[in-house]
């Protein structure tokens, strides 16, 4: 969970199905299930935030243009996410 809310392409589809099938099997509590995911998801935004408030544009540039094929982000994309906020802004 903290992979995916952090934008690294691990669906959770993937885990918490697995996560619910362990619960049904005795392995782990629906309760525990719950609370890790939710834990999961919070760090992982938390994360990705902290990413985009501290790094200095250039870095992040730098990164998407380097790393961008892993994370399945592009320049581009990056570029329509700064009009968008800026449009968000405005209202």
């Amino acid at each position: 969970m903290i992979l995916n809310a952090s934008a690294i392409p691990i669906p959770s589809e993937v885990t918490l199905p697995f996560a619910g099938f362990l619960v049904s099997q005795g392995s782990l509590t629906l309760l525990f299930v719950i609370i890790t995911g939710i834990l999961g998801d919070l760090v992982g935004s938390m994360i990705g935030y902290s990413i985009g408030y501290f790094l200095e544009e250039n870095l992040l540039l730098s990164l998407i243009r380097k790393y961008g094929k892993l994370i399945l982000v592009t320049e581009d994309d990056y570029q329509k996410l700064q009009v968008g906020s800026k449009n968000m802004g405005a209202r």
